[in-house]
Order: structure tokens, then sequence, then C-alpha cells
């Protein structure tokens, strides 16, 4: 409610190496933030050429969604752009969220094999995997049919916490956190910034449903 949107600018994606041309248009306005899907290298380049041009040093606040993807995260480094309110991003999964057993053992397991921190395709492949096949151990069969039928609201343990099959789409309904850059790296096969200030909403609260449909709670 406290939120006004006084400029909506759209890149082509993928393919934008320059994006002078609506970061200029941003700066053109009154705005004091900013809120950007872009991701992986269009990210990298965006918040680069948003330092460049000075954009950074006239907002208080970016909220980039897919920023804390491992491609955007290692592509910047140390070079994360700060601001007086946050730099806060997130991604389809971060490898320290959420804090536990199955989690850490994934991330462990991925980085002595790898030598880098898992991105969010590794870990929803790995959960796929053992989603299709939790539901062949259920029906006993590889009848694409049955196996669909089987997984719909299927509920399942994975590195990124509880997943739900939402039954009406097959979306997995899952939480993922937010967090601020700290201007703090560990290096892991490369500069990966540390997140401050980590928030976490239930993902009922927030995902979007099919029309008359509600999310119930997952105890």
């Amino acid at each position: 409610p406290d939120v006004e949107f006084v400029s909506e600018q759209w890149n082509p994606s993928p393919g934008t190496t320059d994006f002078s041309k609506w970061i200029s248009a941003v700066m053109a306005t009154d705005a004091e933030g900013l809120f950007t899907t872009n991701w992986a290298i269009e990210a990298v380049t965006l918040h680069k050429q948003a330092v460049e041009l000075g954009l950074y040093r006239r907002l208080k606040a970016v909220f980039n969604p897919m920023g804390y993807s491992v491609d955007v995260a290692y592509g910047l480094g140390r070079a994360y752009p700060q601001l007086p309110n946050g730099m806060w991003i997130s991604g389809r999964y971060v490898w320290f969220y959420p804090p536990t057993d199955i989690n850490k053992r994934f991330v462990d397991t991925f980085v002595k094999r790898w030598g880098r921190l898992p991105a969010y395709s590794s870990e929803t492949t790995y959960t796929a995997i053992y989603l299709i096949k939790a539901a062949i151990e259920k029906t006993g069969t590889l009848d694409l049919d049955t196996l669909i039928k089987a997984m719909e609201g299927m509920v399942i343990v994975s590195p990124a916490g509880v997943r739900w099959i939402r039954p009406q789409d097959h979306q997995a309904i899952y939480e993922v956190p937010y967090g601020r850059v700290s201007g703090e790296v560990i290096n892991v096969g490369g500069e990966m910034p540390l997140l401050a200030d980590v928030r976490a909403v239930p993902a009922f609260l927030y995902y979007r449903s099919p029309p008359d449909y509600k999310i119930p709670l997952i105890e």
C-alpha cells in the first residue's frame, strides 16, 4: 500500500547487452527503488551498468528475485552493489536455505564433486529425480498418466525444503528466502556474496493460485 510504481521498462530478453536506454529512463524519474526480474548474465550486466551510469547512487533499494542464482552471484562476487536500504536478492533455490541436514549433505556433496556451490537447476533436477522415484515406488508402474496422478498432491522433503505438488497445475509449492547483500563473501570456486537479514515467507501466503483455489498450509 505504501509503494508507487513511477516507471516500467521492458528490455528484450534474452540478448540485451546494453541497458543504458532503460537505465536512463529510470534515472529520468524520481524513483527511489528498483524491482527487476533480470537474471543470469543479463542481471550481471544490468547491475554493472547501473553502477557505471550512477543509477544506484540515486536509489535507496533494489529487489532482484533471481539475483542470488549462482550465475549472478558468482558473476558479481565482491562487486555486488549495495544500497542504503539494501540490495535484496533471492533465487529459486539458495544454497544455505533451509538450514537442514538434507540440504547440508546436498551442498557438501555437490561442492566436493564440482568445486562450486549448486545452482537452482542442480537442486531442482535432483529433487525431480527423487519425486519420480517416489511416484514409481508408490504405483509400481512406468505408465505416464498413472505417475502424473500419483504426483498430484504429493509432498516431498528436498534440499530446498518441503515441496507440495499442487494438483491443479502441477506447480511445486515451496518457500525461498530473500536476503540483503552484506558485502562479505566466501570463496567456494569463486567469490560468493553472503546475505544478511535473511527473511522467508510461507509459500502459501504469496504463491499465485488457480482461480478459486487456496493453497492449504503444509504442517
